[in-house]
This record gives structure tokens, sequence and C-alpha cells, in this order.
């Protein structure tokens, strides 16, 4: 929205008003908007129309399974990968990046594991904790 421009004199008396639409629609010629121009035809990849080109990035024509269809070409299928199992040692070809273990069986073997290897460690580090707690409470 363009607003009329009130133009003052140094006292704040009302010189002059500018028609600021006007003015504007003679600077940025008829339109508010730029208007998109053809730059030639193409054919969509996927549905083999006709189609104006408007832009030169312009690849589908628009309809919302031809975009559907070319944003998914850019998605790739994860790739397989083959595994050891950690617990029983059985090769097997997975899609998931962090498995390690080949059924349920071994998942729950090895999650005790980890565990008890956890519960170790937790063990071994804490007389040293009790040592400094007790030095600490001796110095006060």
């Amino acid at each position: 929205m363009i607003y009329d421009i009130k133009v003052f004199d140094k006292h704040g008396n009302l010189k002059k008003i500018i028609d600021g639409h006007k003015d504007f629609q003679k600077i940025y010629c008829a339109s508010d908007a730029p208007v998109a121009t053809v730059k030639g035809t193409f054919v969509c990849m996927y549905c083999n129309i006709t189609v104006e080109q408007t832009r030169t990035s312009k690849v589908t024509c628009g309809s919302r399974a031809c975009r559907n269809k070319h944003a998914r070409s850019y998605h790739k299928k994860k790739q397989a990968r083959s595994i050891k199992c950690r617990i029983c040692n059985t090769k097997v070809e997975t899609r998931q990046y962090k498995q390690v273990t080949c059924s349920k069986e071994c998942s729950v073997e090895n999650n005790r594991r980890t565990s008890l290897a956890g519960a170790r460690r937790r063990q071994k580090y804490s007389g040293v904790w009790d040592r400094k707690r007790r030095e600490l409470a001796c110095q006060k």
C-alpha cells in the first residue's frame, strides 16, 4: 500500500500533497509485482507433458505427483552392510547403522555384558573416590 506524501515547509505549514501511488506507477511501470517471463518450453521428466519454462531450474510440470517423484529421486536408499554378531560371531547383512547383534537373544546378552562391564568400571574407581573423600574430610 502506497500512501500520499505530505510535504511541509520549514515553518511546519503544509506545502503540497504528492500522490504516492501515481508516482510509484510512473517509476515501476503498470504493475506492482514483476511478471514471470516465459523462457521457452520443456518436457516434464516424469509425465512427459510439454510445459512453459519460467525459470531455468524448473524440472517438473508442477503437479504434486511429479514433485514427489522428483524429491524421492534425491533420497538414497540405505546401503546394506555386513556385520559379525558380537555374541555368536554370525555374519549378518543389515541396513541399520547401529546394529551389532543378529537376534533378540544376542541383543539381550550384549546389553547384560555391557552393563556388567560398566558396573566393574564403577566398582574399580569407587575406592579411589572414597579415599579422596576421606582425605578431604580429614583436612577440614
